[in-house]
């Protein structure tokens, strides 16, 4: 997973869904994201779905990028010890 410096916050996201068509994969949201001018930090957050991930609905994209967010602040607030796997 790539590092994400900064979450966006999740208003962006929601603002995203509420002018986009569903079902749509990342990449149609990336496509739309950069159309209408989003920062840079919402498309690198995106980038870390797979390009061909389709979101059923504007709730299940809102919720899968809360779910994501959840899961990068978890792992930015691990020790590293935690994060490293045996073999490092």
């Amino acid at each position: 997973m790539t590092k994400i410096k900064v979450l966006p916050p999740i208003r962006y996201f929601i603002s995203l869904a509420q002018d986009s068509q569903f079902p749509a994969t990342t990449k149609q949201l990336l496509d739309n994201a950069e159309k209408w001018g989003f920062l840079q930090s919402v498309k690198d957050f995106l980038m870390q779905f797979p390009e061909d991930e389709t979101f059923s609905s504007r709730v299940d994209f809102e919720t899968r990028c809360e779910e994501l967010e959840m899961f990068i602040r978890q792992e930015k607030t691990m020790p590293k010890e935690i994060l490293r796997s045996p073999q490092d």
